[in-house]
């Protein structure tokens, strides 16, 4: 840029870096909520609630072990519709649904 000319002074390149940032603005404030998100369910241990409820209740119902499956199935097909990265919808999941399943006896390779 100084060589060719665009950039006369510092103030030209501290505007172009700024212009190329504009549109990055709303990635980082997605990304900022995305992880405020993270770190509250980790700390919070409500994936571990969830999966010891979870568990509890499939044990109620006494279901087949093929059942349970293809509802897992079903609800993580319902997940897709909203979180489009299949890492992160595995982070999002794994924590409930592994533990969950184990309780009730399905081998973690299954899920």
């Amino acid at each position: 840029g100084v060589m060719t000319g665009k950039f006369k002074s510092s103030k030209d390149m501290v505007g172009a870096m700024s212009k190329a940032m504009e549109g990055m603005a709303y990635y980082i404030v997605m990304a900022f909520f995305c992880a405020l998100f993270i770190y509250a369910f980790n700390n919070s241990n409500i994936g571990a609630l969830m999966a010891i409820k979870g568990a509890e209740t499939l044990k109620a119902l006494a279901l087949p072990a093929w059942v349970t499956i293809i509802g897992i199935i079903f609800l993580s097909a319902f997940v897709n519709l909203f979180v489009g990265s299949a890492s992160a919808k595995w982070a999002l999941l794994a924590p409930i649904f592994v533990p969950m399943l184990m309780q009730v006896g399905i081998s973690p390779e299954l899920t």
